[in-house]
């Protein structure tokens, strides 16, 4: 019999793990990244131990509800997205290597405390148009500045080439809370890969505790074990943060704050609408750059294929 006419006529009961799992599942294959089964584990957005998720993956390979090729899972019977994650991870890996030594450069500018790798990357995966993003992490009061003086290198020495130097998220460290709490941002924030200071990294995983809400099996940064010394100390560093200590610096942080602000302004807002101000979240302790709008987009399809599933295989992924 027919495996999909068969689930349709007959309502398919799963655990809650097997929920989870799916949901994991759901959630990746938007980038069409199959999972392994130690993924699926810390992605699982249910408390689980990992003989529990050994069960749960078996019976779900017997439903036909997953797939496995080689020591990956996916939604799909279909090998070439298996084969699409291996040689992106060959690429993933090498941008990895580059933008560990690119952070280290970062690191050399005034005002940057600690530096991570976001985005695909930070999952060891990069496709033919992937770049290279940075989460950034400065002190506080300063990161207009550190930004500014980091866009106006891009600007002037890289014309503006954001393939290897994508810089679009900056918190200060007394402002490492982030607004946006969904799955989108919980997924980036537990998947950043550290080369610059990994303790004050560490440090803001745990302050966003409310992740654990999307992945309770995780616990801090998993690349914790990579070496990640602290941020440079060069000369041209403490004497950039020295002429900068005082009220020339207020100053000029305050001019950058605004600066910026308004050119976003004229330049998206009319396009953004409501999104405006979480795409281009712009606070004297946080500068996010997000143009596409992403995290909308990710959400809005994560939402519509539970729905798709739900109804496809007749059965609830709901907690």
């Amino acid at each position: 019999m027919d495996i999909v006419n068969s689930v349709n006529d007959h309502y398919v009961q799963l655990s809650s793990i097997e929920r989870g799992i799916i949901k994991a599942l759901i959630y990746f294959d938007i980038f069409n990244h199959p999972l392994t089964k130690e993924e699926l584990h810390l992605n699982l957005p249910e408390v689980a131990m990992p003989d529990e998720v050994d069960h749960a993956v078996s019976s779900l390979l017997s439903k036909q509800l997953i797939y496995q090729f080689n020591n990956f899972y996916l939604l799909n019977n279909d090998r070439k997205h298996v084969e699409a994650r291996i040689k992106a991870n060959k690429k993933g890996h090498a941008y990895q290597k580059m933008g560990a030594r690119i952070s280290k450069f970062i690191s050399c500018f005034p005002y940057v405390r600690a530096v991570a790798l976001s985005g695909s990357v930070s999952k060891g995966v990069v496709g033919n148009k992937g770049d290279i993003d940075y989460f950034i992490i400065t002190e506080p009061g300063r990161l207009w500045v550190c930004r500014t003086l980091l866009i106006a290198f891009k600007k002037m020495f890289l014309f503006n080439s954001r393939k290897y130097f994508c810089l679009n998220y900056f918190v200060d460290h007394e402002n490492m809370l982030l607004s946006e709490k969904n799955i989108f941002t919980a997924t980036e924030l537990v998947h950043l890969y550290p080369t610059v200071n990994n303790a004050l990294l560490e440090k803001m995983i745990l302050h966003n505790h409310w992740t654990k809400a999307y992945y309770p099996n995780r616990n801090g940064i998993v690349n914790s074990s990579i070496h990640s010394d602290h941020s440079c100390n060069s000369i041209i560093k403490r004497m950039g943060e020295w002429l900068l200590a005082g009220s020339l610096g207020d100053r000029l942080d305050d001019y950058f704050h605004k600066l910026t602000y308004r050119k976003w302004e004229k330049k998206f807002r009319s396009g953004q609408g409501a999104d405006f101000e979480i795409n281009f979240r712009s606070t004297k302790g946080v500068s996010k750059h997000h143009p596409l709008g992403f995290q909308f987009r990710v959400t809005d399809a994560y939402n519509e294929k539970i729905s798709s599933f739900e109804g496809m295989y007749n059965t609830s992924l709901a907690s």
